[in-house]
């Protein structure tokens, strides 16, 4: 989990729903890529930035088509008190 976290703004994040996010691609340090499922939710509170993983699991098969989200996007949001980025229905 540490190592997820770490590297969270070089994966690829979509909108869990709810005001959740996940991150599913990680690559193993053999090279191997694993689909896992983590989901997380990041807000402001007392002038402080948190962050809170709610679950994580694998997944048996990659994830079908979502929208990518820039964890950069969700941080300067918060940091500037913005609204985060939620789904766009088409």
């Amino acid at each position: 989990m540490p190592q997820i976290v770490e590297n969270l703004p070089k994966q690829f994040c979509y909108h869990g729903g709810y005001s959740r996010y996940c991150s599913c691609k990680i690559t193993q340090a053999d090279g191997t890529e694993v689909f896992y499922q983590v989901v997380y939710r990041a807000w402001k509170e007392k002038a402080k930035m948190r962050f809170h993983i709610e679950s994580a699991y694998p997944l048996p098969e990659r994830p079908g088509k979502v929208k990518k989200v820039d964890v950069w996007i969700i941080l300067h949001n918060l940091l500037r008190n913005k609204k985060l980025p939620v789904p766009v229905d088409n």
